[in-house]
């Protein structure tokens, strides 16, 4: 049986890939609660102090008594005295001190009110709560007969994915810069240009690579979606000034952006630049060696992502997997990206399984596709190693080993571009906005089958 649309052997049908999806992501949803169940990671996502969670407190605490945020020796003294002896190891060198924005700080400002314990506990619930919500509001920048299937891929990808995992151990702020990433993907589904811009500020307030979206929508002329992100970062700045000091800002400029900037070379970064670092450097991959001029490759990645992008899609609709590709290339490009920013992926794949995507492809290239994915998720499932010197020099594989989720991050971007670059049969019979059940704002008034096609 032929396609009669394309002469190649019969392509399944939308229903078809739909239902195959709805029962991958049941799947998931099983081997990633069994994954939990298993391997205790309940357990292991409360074990112990959570590290970034004592570093952001403390920098909370005195965002809210107006001292100075990036002072390291009163920031230990804190440490010691508000948590314990757990904090000796903080504060010796740029990656063991606080060294996000003010605003990072004054997202931990309300657990301030909780005892150190307490406020742990609770950080942890609402990451995990937020990491969830941020997967089903993503599910919103799809049709609605697609956000099922994406939606069980999503959380079960979640569960089986170790930076999921990391991210609540060391309480780290992912959940809330994926939610913010969620709602640009929403806004960009539905043409709220707005929200866009105000997702990604939140987003890049929190980890600063996130940014790189704001320079895409400007070449893309998206200009509401620019200065609602920069509003959204000058206002919450003033807000996070106005609860401590104004000079921490300048502080963050003149201390820490430089020594961030520099990146590092351990196997936590899983960025391009420091992989290839750990390739051809030393035996030494615990190392937090700045990248020297490995670094300059991170600029080159950006660089090449976005301007090729743009080209590629200048003269298209902007669509939701579009900013989900950037997202991979901030992930790849680094300087910095701690393992634990690779759990920011999953969005991205929630975008990569909306089955519209899908349908109408050669079983062949589904295959492809699907193993491709399913091996990135397989990958993200390996805990990021910490050899010792020792262990490099008589196995060298580690060097390569080292950089699991890199390599899970190039396959879903290999994956997610492909899908971008060459729509399904499907999709290709849309035009534009229209493939998302949505028109253009100056088009002629349509009315609506419930859960149907567009009828004009």
């Amino acid at each position: 049986m032929n396609d009669t649309k394309t002469g190649h052997a019969a392509a399944p049908s939308l229903d078809v890939v739909r239902r195959i999806f709805i029962v991958i992501g049941m799947l998931a949803i099983l081997v990633g609660v069994a994954n939990v169940v298993v391997n205790d990671w309940t357990s292991e996502a409360t074990a112990g102090d959570p590290y970034d969670f004592g570093l952001n407190w403390v920098a909370a605490q005195r965002l809210v008594d107006s001292e100075p945020l990036y002072d390291r020796a009163a920031s230990l003294a804190d440490g010691l005295r508000l948590v314990g002896p757990s904090m000796l190891d903080t504060n010796h060198n740029p990656f063991s001190s606080f060294i996000g924005l003010p605003t990072t700080a004054l997202l931990y400002a309300p657990f301030t009110v909780f005892d150190y314990e307490t406020a742990g506990k609770l950080f942890r619930l609402t990451a995990v709560l937020a990491m969830f919500a941020a997967i089903g509001v993503a599910t919103l920048a799809l049709p609605s007969a697609s956000r099922l299937p994406a939606g069980l891929i999503g959380v079960g990808a979640a569960l089986v994915s170790t930076p999921f995992i990391e991210s609540i151990f060391l309480g780290q702020v992912d959940g809330f810069l994926m939610l913010g990433l969620a709602l640009a993907f929403v806004g960009v589904a539905h043409d709220r240009w707005g929200l866009v811009g105000f997702g990604i500020g939140i987003a890049a307030l929190l980890k600063i690579s996130p940014a790189i979206l704001l320079v895409y929508l400007a070449l893309r002329h998206k200009w509401r979606a620019v200065w609602f992100g920069i509003g959204t970062v000058a206002v919450l700045l003033v807000v996070a000034a106005a609860v401590g000091r104004f000079g921490d800002l300048f502080d963050w400029l003149d201390h820490v952006m430089a020594g961030v900037g520099d990146g590092a070379r351990n196997t936590d970064n899983q960025a391009i630049p420091a992989a290839l670092a750990r390739l051809w450097g030393g035996d030494d991959l615990k190392t937090q060696l700045p990248l020297g001029s490995w670094r300059i490759l991170s600029y080159v990645i950006v660089a090449a992502g976005v301007a090729g992008l743009w080209w590629i899609r200048r003269h298209k609709p902007i669509e939701p997997l579009e900013l989900g590709v950037l997202v991979l290339v901030a992930l790849l490009a680094g300087p910095l990206s701690w393992d634990h920013y690779t759990v920011w992926s999953i969005l991205v794949v929630v975008l990569i399984v909306d089955p519209r995507r899908w349908a109408g492809r050669r079983w062949a290239e589904i295959g492809v596709l699907a193993v491709a994915l399913a091996g990135a998720m397989a990958l993200m499932r390996i805990f990021t190693i910490m050899p010792e010197p020792r262990e490099v020099a008589d196995q060298p594989l580690l060097r390569l080993t080292s950089s699991a989720k890199t390599a899970a991050l190039l396959l879903l971007l290999a994956v997610a571009l492909r899908l971008l670059l060459r729509p399904a049969p499907e999709e290709a019979d849309d035009q534009g906005p229209t493939r998302l059940g949505i028109l253009p704002r100056d088009a002629p008034a349509p009315y609506f089958l419930p859960d149907g096609p567009l009828r004009s």
